[in-house]
């Protein structure tokens, strides 16, 4: 059963600010109270409050014993985004006039370090 949760883009800047505080929190493995939260966000209690609520109700937050966790959720802060692994690209082989000088000779190393034609 998976859990329904609301749409990001139906949340304000403000209830952003309010999730992106205890998803650090919530990184570093602690859950977001609400004196941490009105100490590191410069805004009244009651709007923190009233944005927790709207948070919870969405599913993006839990609220547990200890304060706010995230709620469910597919993606993590600062976590790189996987990437496909890759082949190694097949050998280009080059063509046989590649090597070749711009006369059609094959540039060669003279024993002086010159390059000579042959």
């Amino acid at each position: 059963m998976t859990e329904e949760r609301g749409d990001v883009q139906e949340l304000s800047d403000f209830e952003l600010a309010v999730y992106e505080a205890v998803a650090e929190i919530d990184k570093a493995g602690g859950a977001a109270d609400i004196g941490t939260l009105t100490a590191q966000i410069d805004r009244p209690e009651e709007e923190i409050w009233a944005a927790l609520s709207h948070l919870v109700s969405a599913n993006h937050l839990h609220s547990t014993a200890d304060g706010y966790t995230l709620g469910p959720h597919d993606w993590a802060p600062d976590r790189p985004l996987p990437r496909p692994a890759r082949a190694d690209p097949p050998a280009v082989r080059a063509p046989a006039l590649a090597a070749r000088g711009p006369y059609g000779t094959i540039p060669t190393k003279h024993p002086l370090g010159r390059v000579r034609c042959t």
